[in-house]
């Protein structure tokens, strides 16, 4: 819609010119949308597991039970940590270009505001739309990755603080132990 109304707004910027953008916002939608798939996946995932976790350990607190959730977590933060390094290359140039288009788009905007005045014209609205489209989607991007990583250890771990170790076993103990070292080893 931005791109239709800027091939009729703007004089000089024919509507066929509009095919050469369509691919970038498709981008930036897609791989951002695909980001937030993921990270939301994870985030259930180990909110699933911490409550089934609670569930657990308030029924029956065993050492084998312990153990058993440990490999899960683990597994968990592996996949955590496979996402991240499969993807690292794609997004940080995603969030490269992202930082230049919003960059660009805030200097252009000022600058077409300074030589003509504050007049809001089609080109100032276009990149003021630019740069706020632009660091939303960036918001959006950071603010799943943050909550996704803290969702992993935190109800899991907060289980295991609350976990009275004067009313179970020694082996349960240990397990308590190591599925917290595990934790602090592999944050997520």
């Amino acid at each position: 819609v931005f791109l239709l109304s800027l091939s009729f707004l703007l004089e000089g910027f024919a509507l066929w010119h509009t095919s050469a953008y369509y691919h970038i916002i498709t981008m930036l939608n897609m791989n951002s949308a695909l980001w937030y798939i993921n990270s939301r996946g994870i985030r259930v995932a180990s909110s699933s597991l911490s409550r089934c976790f609670r569930q657990d350990v308030a029924i029956e607190c065993t050492a084998a039970m312990i153990s058993r959730y440990r490999f899960l977590w683990l597994n968990l933060s592996e996949l955590l940590q496979a996402l991240g390094n499969a993807y690292a290359r794609t997004y940080s140039t995603y969030c490269l270009f992202m930082f230049v288009n919003i960059t660009v788009a805030i200097y252009g905007a000022l600058s077409e505001i300074m030589d003509h005045g504050f007049g809001f014209s089609f080109k100032e609205i276009g990149l003021i739309v630019d740069t706020v489209y632009c660091s939303t989607l960036l918001f959006i991007f950071c603010d799943c990755s943050h909550n996704a990583t803290l969702q992993v250890a935190q109800g899991v771990q907060d289980t295991l603080l609350s976990i009275n170790l004067l009313k179970v076993d020694q082996p349960t103990q240990k397990e308590i132990d190591l599925f917290i070292q595990a934790i602090e080893m592999n944050p997520a």
